[in-house]
C-alpha cells in the first residue's frame, strides 16, 4: 500500500506543478544553475525551467523571457519585450517598465523588486504575489492587479485596475 500511496502523491504533485505553466518554443532553456550572459532579441525566447536557477546577466531586446524556476539576475536591462513569470523572479535593482514592455506574473508566480518600480508606458499584470520594497511609481501604462501587490508607497496619478489585494504603508 505504501508504494501506491507514494506514487499517487508524486503524480498529484507533478500535475499541480505543471498546470498552466506554458512557455513558447525556447531558444535558450536553463534547466540547472546558470550565471551566463544572454541577449534576447525579437523572435527569441529565453526560458528557465522549473528546476532551473538563473543568476547571470540578461538584456531583453524585443524577445521574451519565460520563468518557471528561480530567476535572480545580477544584471537585467529591459529595452522592450515580454516576461512571463510562473516561479520566483527577483529584480536586484530599480526598474522602469517603458513602452513595449509587458511583465505578467502568473497566479503561482512571486516577483520581488528590492528597490522601486516605475511603470512608464509598459504593463504590469499581476495575478500572483508582487513585492516592491520601495515605491511603485505609476506615471503611464497599465497596472492590473488580481493577486497580491505590496509596496511602500503608490505614487502617480495613472489608473491602477485592482481586483486583488493592494497593501501600502499608506494604508
Amino acid at each position: 500500500m505504501k508504494p501506491f500511496f507514494k506514487m499517487m502523491c508524486l503524480f498529484m504533485l507533478g500535475t499541480l506543478t505543471s498546470r498552466a505553466q506554458i512557455c513558447n518554443a525556447c531558444n535558450v532553456l536553463i534547466s540547472e544553475s546558470s550565471s551566463g550572459s544572454y541577449t534576447v532579441n525579437a523572435g527569441e525566447t529565453f526560458c528557465v525551467d522549473s528546476v532551473g536557477n538563473f543568476d547571470g546577466s540578461v538584456v531583453l531586446n524585443g524577445g521574451s523571457i519565460c520563468n518557471k524556476g528561480i530567476f535572480k539576475p545580477v544584471s537585467i536591462i529591459l529595452i522592450n519585450g515580454s516576461i512571463q513569470n510562473f516561479g520566483l523572479f527577483t529584480f536586484s535593482s530599480g526598474q522602469v517598465f517603458s513602452t513595449n514592455l509587458v511583465f505578467t506574473n502568473d497566479g503561482e508566480g512571486i516577483v520581488n523588486f528590492v528597490n522601486s518600480l516605475e511603470i512608464n508606458g509598459g504593463s504590469l499584470l499581476n495575478a500572483g504575489v508582487c513585492n516592491i520594497k520601495l515605491n511603485l511609481l505609476n506615471t503611464s501604462g497599465t497596472i492590473t492587479n488580481t493577486g497580491i501587490l505590496n509596496c511602500d508607497q503608490l505614487v502617480g496619478s495613472n489608473t491602477l485596475l485592482n481586483n486583488g489585494t493592494l497593501t501600502t504603508k499608506q494604508n
